[in-house]
């Protein structure tokens, strides 16, 4: 028998692009070369062009908070964004949802110089919004945040709250601790709240040379973005004066232009 040596058919080359790894081996071993020509058109119908060999996670490090939430199927959600700028691990995770639920779970970690996010979510056919408490905890300080994105902004304001606390542990449950948070307590430099209203600031809490600055959007698909940072030493001293005045020695620098011999 004489073997055909006629050119693939450009048209039937995207149906070769979907054949499985297994039906491509078989191909490859059974198939005619290809025409010179149709090399280029071989390669872009290729199985990993057409069905993709990588697919994003949606959580990737490059993609934006605001981003990632514009996917987010529920109505009413919070995302938090929270980078770490110390030198400490932030571990343990831990949360509490008093209405809503995770929608993706908080990192187990978050090393020194980088940044993870979480998403909570409305339940579905709820009648309420999204609110709850996170925590991280470390060696040398924790802190909580707390975050309350009602059903109805109109009628009820966004509210957040930030908390430090020393150590790696807290008194007391997360669900405690979120009624405490959300609660009229007196504020202080370790605990801060804002409702979120026509007039929005930031939070600042700190606690020795940890500090933690906080902001969040009051919109349907609120974002909460945390920045933990650690001050490197207390600035020094100002002392003025710190060089005593030189003498007033102009005479000695000065001599006179021309000295005069006796006769």
């Amino acid at each position: 028998m004489s073997q055909d040596n006629t050119p693939t058919s450009p048209c039937l080359l995207p149906a070769l692009g979907v054949i499985g790894l297994s039906g491509r081996s078989r191909a490859a071993q059974k198939a005619p070369s290809a025409a010179p020509g149709t090399q280029e058109a071989v390669g872009f119908f290729s199985p990993s062009a057409q069905l993709g060999q990588h697919q994003p996670d949606p959580m990737e490090k490059h993609r934006d908070l605001e981003e990632i939430l514009l996917s987010v199927p529920q109505s009413r959600s919070v995302g938090i964004e929270i980078t770490n700028k110390t030198s400490v691990t932030l571990r343990n995770p831990s949360y509490f949802c008093q209405s809503g639920e995770v929608f993706t779970p908080p990192s187990p970690s978050i090393s020194p110089q980088s940044r993870e996010m979480c998403v909570f979510v409305k339940r579905h056919l709820s009648a309420w919004g999204v609110s709850g408490a996170l925590l991280y905890v470390s060696e040398p300080f924790s802190f909580a945040v707390m975050f309350y994105n009602p059903r109805n902004n109109t009628i009820f304001d966004h509210q957040y709250a930030v908390e430090i606390f020393q150590g790696p542990t807290i008194s007391g449950s997360l669900e405690s601790l979120y009624w405490s948070m959300r609660g009229d307590r007196p504020q202080s430099q370790t605990y801060r709240k804002e409702v979120l209203d026509k007039k929005n600031s930031s939070i600042v809490v700190s606690d020795g040379p940890y500090s933690i600055s906080a902001t969040m959007s009051n919109n349907n698909k609120a974002v909460l973005k945390v920045l933990v940072e650690e001050m490197r030493g207390p600035p020094p001293k100002y002392t003025p004066n710190c060089f005593p005045h030189p003498k007033d020695i102009s005479k000695d620098r000065h001599p006179q232009a021309f000295t005069y011999l006796p006769k």
